[in-house]
């Protein structure tokens, strides 16, 4: 397995968070399904920013071992229009959930999808506001339709700073029994990869990797 398949977030607790208010606002959605219907959210931000990676674990949280029976996730740029949007997620949205309370759609990259689709969006978020629940992703706000943000809890996810790292980044090498490498050098490496998380754990690869090749050559 490779470290980006082990590493990458599984639970809320593994990402690593731009900011204690981001942190907060994402606790504080993930606990009011408890009490009510969550609503929809749109977690928005710059790439590598693990966004897709915390609403799918927020919809396994709201779901639990419904997941399969009761989500889709879409990605924005497959719709132009606004029949393809309603013929894709009607269906789904119609039927009533298994198991669960809710169903949720996932449509990450919002922000790349029409404007004519993301208005039919909004039709869909109002018809089923009731048992379905919209993740939404993007990455340039100003590219998603006000209507859907209104509709929305919206949370900017931005880059986590390269200190709010080293702790995490240190931990993966420890497991992975690299244990050669300086605070200095991490944070080298952590300022060059610009909070991208992608970036991040294929840099911690390529260490463990050459880490492994020279224990092979050492006699």
């Amino acid at each position: 397995m490779s470290i980006i398949e082990k590493y990458s977030p599984k639970v809320l607790e593994d990402i690593v968070y731009p900011s204690t208010q981001s942190q907060q606002e994402i606790q504080y959605y993930k606990l009011s399904r408890v009490y009510t219907n969550p609503g929809n959210i749109l977690l928005f931000g710059p790439y590598g920013t693990a966004k897709s990676t915390i609403a799918r674990i927020l919809a396994h949280d709201i779901l639990d071992e419904n997941y399969e029976f009761n989500t889709m996730e879409l990605k924005g740029t497959s719709f132009t229009t606004a029949g393809q949007l309603r013929n894709k997620i009607s269906g789904m949205c119609e039927r009533v959930p298994v198991g669960s309370q809710y169903k949720v759609v996932i449509i990450d990259e919002l922000d790349t999808m029409s404007s004519i689709a993301q208005c039919e969006l909004r039709s869909l978020m109002d018809q089923f506001i009731n048992d379905c629940v919209f993740m939404l992703t993007a990455n340039v706000i100003e590219n998603v339709d006000a209507g859907v943000m209104s509709r929305s809890r919206c949370v900017r996810i931005g880059r986590a700073n390269p200190d709010a790292w080293l702790d995490r980044f240190k931990m993966i090498l420890n497991r992975e029994k690299v244990f050669n490498v300086s605070d200095g050098d991490i944070m080298k490496i952590l300022n060059g990869s610009n909070g991208d998380i992608r970036e991040i754990l294929r840099n911690i690869q390529m260490l463990v990797t050459y880490n492994k090749s020279q224990n092979v050559r050492a006699p």
